[in-house]
């Protein structure tokens, strides 16, 4: 067990739906504003931890996948996301319009 599954219980409760300060004011504003600009169909989200992001992105209509090592994080169903416990392909970036890691 690494120690984001052995913490993934605290960090869930810590980002809540919405997510911590630093994502809320410092990320979210212009992560979501490159997303806007590009308006991609499909995104990947490398290091989703929780999954918040990829929320937030399918709430804009975006098919949207989570990868995370720490299965414990993305072990909480969230829907409508495809959430996997893997490594990156490396052929993602020919299945999706954009690729991120926040």
């Amino acid at each position: 067990m690494s120690g984001w599954d052995a913490s993934a219980a605290a960090w869930i409760a810590i980002q809540g739906e919405t997510g911590d300060f630093g994502r809320v004011h410092v990320l979210d504003v212009p992560m979501l504003a490159l997303v806007d600009e590009r308006a991609p169909a499909r995104m990947l989200d490398v290091g989703c931890g929780e999954g918040r992001f990829c929320r937030m992105l399918a709430a804009r209509g975006i098919t949207t996948t989570g990868v995370d090592p720490a299965a414990a994080l993305i072990a909480r169903p969230y829907r409508p996301l495809t959430m996997a416990a893997s490594r990156l392909a490396r052929t993602a970036s020919k299945n999706f319009s954009v690729v991120i890691q926040a």
